[in-house]
């Protein structure tokens, strides 16, 4: 699942499309891996922006995960300041 949480684009390297629909207004797939994993089945949701809606894996253990994206901002700014470290004094900075 972290797989295609982390890179949507490498879909095509771990499932094949089962089905594919329109549910609801957006594109609906149903996935099967292309390998043996934990993983029986994957869906996900595109809405007619194109944007990632939501993704639904189910495990071979019959638990289902879902991920729901909302309040999609697509190439919003992000401010410098998130990116700069403070220190807490206690972890060590290791810099090579």
């Amino acid at each position: 699942m972290l797989d295609l949480v982390e890179d949507i684009a490498r879909i095509d390297n771990i499932f094949t499309v089962k089905q594919h629909s329109i549910l609801a207004g957006m594109e609906y797939f149903e996935l099967l891996p292309k390998k043996d994993s934990t993983v029986n089945m994957a869906k996900i949701w595109i809405d007619k922006k194109n944007l990632l809606r939501k993704i639904e894996i189910l495990e071979f253990t019959g638990n289902i995960n879902t991920i729901e994206f909302t309040d999609i901002k697509v190439n919003a700014p992000v401010s410098d300041s998130r990116f700069i470290y403070k220190s807490d004094g206690v972890k060590d900075v290791v810099e090579r």
